[in-house]
């Protein structure tokens, strides 16, 4: 299926030595508008510039506190990537938004959901995160053992609205302790942006 970008939300791994296959992995990914990443709070613990290089090797393109633009028949949408701000807090929204037009389309891709809590989220059409792994491990009647985000077990993935921001947090594909899933299946999500959505981007 072709894509237009591909967007890595950050954890490439949690052992160094696993860090050039997981770049590779992701580098055999193809996108007509590149691949993008940023950077996630095991990345900054493995090393961040070790992560950063790694994925610069195979062609993805690091947004770090920065953005860039994706055009289609002379319009353009924003792509805006925001550094760690739940563990690092290196997230610098407004130097990532600035020098785009007020009104333009916006896309936010960050590590943690919670910075849909910080006051220029509403700027961005949609956020997209990941972090919480969707819960990994989920008992029936029970829920998750833990769930790292101040948004609260039932806002732990999937497509949601937070204060009129609509937020994408994907479960992702790999694990922390324990290293298993339980009720927690791992996730690519396609999303399809429309010029004039109804309310929510389509999602499959």
């Amino acid at each position: 299926m072709a894509v237009d970008v591909v967007v890595f939300t950050g954890d490439l791994a949690s052992q160094t030595e696993a860090i050039e296959d997981a770049a590779s992995a992701l580098g055999e990914l193809e996108a007509s508008d590149g691949l993008v990443a940023v950077l996630g709070n095991h990345d900054y613990w493995m090393g961040e510039e070790m992560v950063s290089e790694a994925l610069a090797a195979v062609g993805v393109r690091m947004l770090r506190n920065a953005h860039m633009a994706v055009e289609r028949g002379g319009e353009r949408l924003y792509l805006v990537g925001v550094e760690d701000c739940c563990y690092v807090g290196r997230d610098d929204l407004p130097g990532a938004l600035r020098g785009i037009p007020e009104g333009a389309p916006v896309v936010v891709a960050t590590h943690s959901p919670d910075i849909v809590l910080k006051p220029l989220a509403a700027r961005a059409s949609l956020i997209l995160s990941g972090h919480t792994h969707g819960g990994q491990v989920i008992f029936p009647w029970i829920g998750p053992l833990y769930v790292p985000t101040k948004l609260g077990r039932r806002r732990m993935s999937g497509l949601l609205s937070v204060g009129g921001t609509v937020l994408y947090v994907n479960r992702g594909l790999g694990e922390i302790f324990p290293p298993m899933r339980l009720n927690c299946p791992p996730e690519i999500a396609l999303l399809t942006l429309r010029s004039k959505p109804s309310s929510k981007p389509d999602s499959v």
